[in-house]
């Protein structure tokens, strides 16, 4: 188990060389798996101190570059203690077959949160959006398959998956709206630092600065281009309703954000 666990986080070499493998042993974060997979060992002879060790274990182990193999020698250690017909042991393997899997899908995601956020129109807004909510729905499957504690971390992200499709939605709706010259399907893109929207009263327009998965940061300019600004979040189906052009911007304001790029 020791040198499938060195092999698959610090390289085959140190996991071959004895006194490397003593060495890399003794790396925190190795020696921190270590005592885990002994306490989880006392776990699995209901040690009354050791309950919920095996969960804390995956929760560690989902985090390091391992594959099924180290999965596969702790299990063959713990069988060791494990009486016939317990299912400790497959519990922990089939939870952490899938956990792995689902961090491993989530990390390759994420980046793809930043890649949708410039997708023009209506279907990119929703694609964007729905990314946002299958991220969010992984993470609180990687915490469930985990054990993790925090049930209220689990259920924001689940609540804010909710909220991303729901807002996907309202941009799916104008997205199979009837066409029709006044009504066009497609929505404007939002572009960060080229989309300009007007505030709720009219009276002082906004510049789009960010965009992520919690919404869309804009700064307002309530005291002209050249005064003190303030910022402010709002979801992207809000933004829409506002959306402002250069040209309307320029004729009632006087000109464009310093920040503007064309």
């Amino acid at each position: 188990m020791q040198k499938t666990l060195v092999r698959e986080v610090c390289g085959a070499y140190q996991a071959q060389e004895l006194t490397l493998l003593e060495r890399a042993l003794h790396v925190p974060e190795l020696h921190a798996i270590m005592l885990l997979v002994t306490d989880a060992a006392l776990e699995v002879c209901d040690h009354p101190d050791m309950v919920g060790r095996r969960d804390a274990l995956l929760r560690v182990l989902v985090r390091q570059p391992i594959t099924e193999d180290t999965l596969h020698a702790i299990v063959r250690h713990w069988d060791n203690f494990e009486d016939e017909g317990d299912t400790f042991s497959a519990d922990f393997l089939a939870a952490g077959r899938a956990a792995l899997m689902v961090h491993d899908v989530a990390q390759r995601l994420h980046p793809v949160i930043s890649l949708t956020s410039d997708t023009p129109g209506a279907a990119g807004n929703a694609v964007h959006l729905l990314i946002q909510g299958a991220f969010r729905l992984l993470r609180a499957s990687e915490l469930l398959l985990t054990g993790d504690p925090s049930r209220a971390y689990v259920e924001e992200q689940v609540r804010a998956a909710e909220r991303h499709t729901a807002e996907a939605g309202t941009f799916l709706e104008r997205l199979h709206a009837p066409t029709s010259p006044r009504h066009p399907t497609e929505a404007p893109p939002i572009h960060v630092y080229r989309t300009l929207l007007l505030s709720e009263d009219g009276t002082y327009p906004g510049l789009v600065t960010r965009i992520d998965e919690v919404g869309i940061s804009m700064t307002w300019y309530k005291w002209g281009f050249g005064g003190e600004t303030f910022v402010e979040w709002m979801t992207l189906a809000q933004a829409v309703k506002r959306l402002l052009t250069p040209a309307d911007c320029q004729k009632r304001f006087g000109g464009l954000p310093k920040d503007y790029h064309l």
